[in-house]
């Protein structure tokens, strides 16, 4: 099954994620601010971590070596501290709604208030409403056509 498969059956299907999260795994060059944000993005929703690498390096083979490193970083730093509080923003498929990951001690489940900052950075969902829809099919028809390696 291709990593995207995978993914997709944690976290439901490409079109429902936010059009951010899809623009940072499809166009944006991996930096610490999108990593994070995916990162963020596959823990928040429980997904391991071996599926969440394995899926964003399909996506960015150039950069792998790094996305890899920082993705397993982020993981160990959120597992590493328990009681941290607003660790990053996240999506929630669960909730369908933005969250506050929070440290496993920590309160859970705690939502993103809207403010303006916060409305401004959403954005839309799926493909359709994103930056470069035609990129992102290509690219995510370049990743169902990828073979796993975990």
């Amino acid at each position: 099954m291709d990593p995207l498969s995978t993914v997709e059956n944690i976290l439901g299907s490409v079109e429902t994620w936010p059009s951010t999260i899809i623009i940072d795994f499809s166009i944006t060059k991996p930096c610490t601010i999108s990593v994070t944000n995916i990162a963020a993005f596959m823990y928040g929703n429980n997904d391991p971590v071996e599926k969440a690498v394995d899926c964003f390096v399909a996506y960015v083979e150039i950069d792998s070596y790094y996305v890899s490193c920082s993705v397993k970083d982020w993981y160990t730093t959120c597992d590493n501290l328990p009681h941290k509080t607003h660790l990053a923003r996240y999506y929630s498929v669960a909730f369908k709604r933005w969250m506050w990951l929070n440290g496993k001690y920590a309160a859970q489940n705690e939502a993103v208030y809207p403010d303006d900052d916060v409305m401004n950075s959403i954005g839309d969902f799926g493909t359709e409403n994103a930056e470069c829809p035609l990129l992102i099919y290509t690219t995510i028809r370049h990743i169902r056509s990828y073979t796993s390696v975990t």
